[in-house]
């Protein structure tokens, strides 16, 4: 599988190889699925260290851990026993660092080495890297800087924008729950902090222009189709931090002592609304739908601090 992927390119028919690796790459899944668990233990470290190897193998091995993620852990949580969900569960958490040592290369390397790096191998990472951050140990994610990094770099550039902005998403969303109460504290500080500097390269994408206008100048120029995709993911993500931080954001803004840091999660709230009220008008169902989610969430939640017996 690996060398196939080192070759794809080369030959007159790049389709027929790609389409051959496809089909390699499935049987591999296929393999650890069935063999994870009890043979083939080590199977998350291996791969990832032959990724080094080269850019080619390095971005397949991603896409083969991409799958997995999505058919064993996400379409598994409905289809296998919990038993089975814990096993695979404790594998992750026993060779995380290899997933976690081979996504800071890659995003780190894109940092420091500008169009050394390919695209497709920076945008596959954080594909990768989205679909396995539920399964990682909370402190992963939370106790180091790459989420902040990925943000400061990779949301201003078109090509790996939505990659980022779902990534960002999938973060804010962690179910801290279970985390000993230090440490939902602090994580919660974390996604705030994440959420500045997501709105704050927003603002730099955006350039100060309203969406809605936007968003109209492009209808007549019949572009209108990867805007519409930037706005739902923006949306998406504004609505699932506020939506989940409103009252630690409340508290942080209401209790502590005034400074430019207080002020700037202020005025990035209220941009992150304004965002919102832009795309709330903009003609669009699946927008729509998702704005009119969050306004009455929102709404809801406002009226029961103003009156916590009115929907008693």
């Amino acid at each position: 599988v690996l060398e196939q992927a080192e070759n794809q390119n080369e030959g007159q028919n790049k389709e027929q190889a790609q389409l051959q690796l496809q089909k390699l790459n499935q049987i591999l899944v296929s393999i650890v699925k069935h063999e994870w668990t009890t043979t083939w233990t080590n199977f998350l470290s291996e791969i990832c260290q032959t990724a080094y190897q080269s850019e080619a193998k390095c971005q397949n091995i991603l896409k083969i851990l991409q799958i997995i993620s999505e058919e064993v852990f996400d379409f598994g949580k409905q289809n296998i026993v919990s038993e089975k969900h814990q096993e695979y569960k404790q594998i992750i958490y026993k060779e995380v660092n290899s997933l976690m040592e081979l996504c800071n290369y890659v995003i780190m390397s894109a940092t420091n080495q500008q169009n050394q790096i390919s695209e497709q191998l920076i945008r596959q990472c954080l594909k990768t890297f989205t679909v396995f951050i539920s399964w990682l140990p909370n402190g992963y994610v939370f106790e180091n800087d790459l989420i902040e990094v990925i943000l400061r770099n990779f949301i201003f550039p078109s090509i790996t924008r939505l990659d980022s902005i779902k990534l960002f998403t999938e973060v804010v969303q962690i179910d801290l729950e279970d985390e000993e109460e230090s440490l939902k504290s602090s994580y919660k500080e974390r996604k705030i902090m994440l959420f500045c500097i997501f709105i704050e390269n927003i603002q730099a994408v955006t350039k100060g222009r309203d969406l809605r206008e936007e968003y109209q100048t492009l209808k007549q120029k019949r572009q209108t189709s990867g805007f519409e995709t930037f706005c739902e993911q923006l949306c998406q993500a504004i609505s699932a931090v506020l939506l989940e931080n409103l009252s630690s954001i409340e508290k942080i803004t209401n209790t502590m002592e005034q400074n430019p840091n207080i002020e700037s999660l202020k005025n990035f709230t209220r941009l992150a609304l304004n965002y919102m009220i832009q795309c709330s008008n903009i003609s669009d169902d699946e927008l729509f739908k998702i704005c009119l989610n969050f306004w009455h969430n929102w709404t809801k939640d406002l009226v029961q601090i103003v009156n916590p017996h009115f929907f008693q």
